[in-house]
């Protein structure tokens, strides 16, 4: 289950995180890949965006969505975020838009 978050907090989320262009970022949640797309409009041109989803469905529902956008530099994990995403690390930042109880090792 996945709702969108109010556009006002991802907006504060964003600028808070301060991405750049060029820099390669982590998110812990894709959801829907709303802000993995602003993510990844605010690290181009050069930047990469790799995002993480616990749930199969949410993750195909994002990479469906955000490959009919034409977002290629975004990759979608199906995975436990609290294990990060090693194989595309290094970051330059890590956001959580999903529920965390703790920071995680791996991050």
């Amino acid at each position: 289950m996945s709702s969108a978050s109010s556009p006002s907090l991802v907006a504060d989320m964003l600028e808070q995180l301060a991405p750049q262009p060029g820099h390669r970022v982590l998110e812990i949640g894709a959801a829907t890949g709303i802000n993995t797309a602003l993510l990844a409009e605010l690290t181009s041109p050069g930047g990469t965006v790799v995002t993480i989803e616990l749930d199969q469905d949410l993750a195909d529902g994002a990479r469906a969505s955000l490959d009919r956008a034409g977002y290629d530099t975004v990759t979608v994990v199906c995975g436990d975020g609290a294990l990060g995403d090693p194989n595309h690390a290094p970051y330059d930042q890590i956001t959580i838009t999903a529920g965390a109880w703790d920071i995680s090792a791996a991050w």
